[in-house]
């Protein structure tokens, strides 16, 4: 699953975030996108979840939450290859 219009900067933390969507499914990785010069987060993760129907229903209950103070979209993500994988 992505998500996006995550608070950017110091704000968002991997554990704090981790903590917030995993009430939506089992998570089995989440990536936290961040700057490069920085290290400052940069408003969106990339969140896999044990089953493609967790990350459906992630996607479904997360879009439109609110997460660490900011009203998030959520959508599929695609997987490495370009087809829907595991990624939630």
């Amino acid at each position: 699953m992505l998500l996006t219009d995550l608070p950017p900067g110091a704000a968002a933390d991997e554990g704090e975030l981790g903590d917030a969507v995993a009430a939506a499914g089992a998570v089995t990785r989440l990536t936290l996108g961040r700057h490069r010069a920085s290290g400052l987060a940069s408003g969106w993760a990339v969140v896999e979840f044990e089953s493609e129907e967790g990350a459906a229903e992630a996607v479904e209950r997360l879009g439109g939450a609110t997460l660490l103070g900011a009203t998030v979209a959520a959508a599929p993500a695609l997987g490495r290859r370009g087809g829907r994988g595991r990624r939630g």
